[in-house]
């Protein structure tokens, strides 16, 4: 119950892109190296607005905050996040989950499945050591998650030690201006409203990649970690890249589209700013800095001085 318990609450963190502050240390080697997440910058004459993508769960031994990272977090005057992490937010998105996520009236998830989902649900609920009876009480979109979240963690990926809220806390002490891009129920509610049949076939590609899953969420949380644009771009692997693709590529870009306008908004003023949200917002045709490219604001890779020699991927 314990588990199951603390699976729910990291479910709910990945629903906020949210994560426990805890420091992670700093390598001299990484410097070197220029072994980075990828930060952005767009900036004209008056601002200067810094982008960093972030996953929700690390390994152990990350060590994220590097030169890069660092030197953009203490430019920023303005934090934007995807949305507020404090306790309150979480008990909204806590009870919200509980109420679009799980069914009433006696319905359960089996009813819905197939005779092959319905062995597929037997084994990854093992697999996972979640309570199969725990699973038929959520829609599939939630259960999804759940395993998810399970594989993640079987894999040695750690919640307390990942990026979002370590930086909303860094700002937070600093008393930095903080802003948020969307409201807490906004990316609970963009799953909860997916049709039946993407939730089914988003379950169904969970649990059939349960095996491999927590593995490809780790390798992609250490090419993140290392500023591995080419191999994000082939292959990231996170909850959400298990849905269908058209309906993955237009969550994020309505999300991105929405932001971009605040963001173009902050260009329009003056000051200096970064933008935290998940890493997918910062990949490919619909990203946040091509929306920024697009409205006229040059953006290029941000590089410390500690490491501005070292040569590009």
């Amino acid at each position: 119950m314990k588990k199951l318990q603390k699976i729910l609450m990291v479910a709910t963190a990945f629903m906020l892109a949210a994560c426990a502050a805890e420091d992670a240390e700093n390598s001299e080697e990484k410097l070197l190296q220029n072994d980075s997440p990828v930060v952005w910058i767009a900036e004209d004459d008056d601002s200067r607005l810094y982008m960093i993508g972030t996953v929700p769960l690390v390994p152990e031994s990350s060590a994220w905050q590097t030169a890069e990272v660092m030197s953009a977090l203490e430019s920023a005057e303005t934090f934007f996040f995807e949305s507020d992490t404090r306790d309150s937010a979480r008990a909204e998105a806590l009870r919200l989950t509980a109420e679009l996520g799980l069914y009433d009236g006696g319905d359960k998830l089996s009813s819905y499945l197939d005779d092959l989902q319905i062995k597929l649900l037997i084994n990854a609920a093992a697999d996972a050591d979640v309570p199969r009876g725990t699973l038929e009480n959520m829609k599939p979109w939630f259960a999804g998650e759940i395993l998810s979240v399970a594989a993640a963690e079987s894999a040695g990926l750690k919640v307390d030690i990942a990026p979002d809220t370590v930086i909303q806390e860094w700002a937070k002490l600093r008393v930095r201006k903080t802003e948020y891009l969307d409201d807490v129920d906004v990316r609970i509610r963009d799953m909860a409203d997916l049709p039946q049949e993407t939730q089914i076939e988003f379950l169904s590609n969970v649990m059939t990649n349960y095996g491999a899953l927590g593995d490809s969420m780790k390798a992609t949380a250490l090419q993140w970690e290392k500023g591995k644009l080419s191999d994000l771009m082939r292959g990231q692997t996170n909850i959400y890249s298990q849905l269908p693709e058209a309906d993955y590529e237009a969550l994020l870009a309505k999300r991105n589209a929405r932001w971009s306008k605040e963001l173009t908004a902050f260009m329009e003023g003056s000051g200096s700013a970064i933008v935290v949200v998940g890493m997918p917002h910062l990949l490919g045709s619909d990203s946040l800095q091509y929306m920024l490219r697009e409205n006229g604001y040059p953006v290029r890779r941000h590089r410390s001085k500690v490491a501005a020699d070292t040569i590009e991927e």
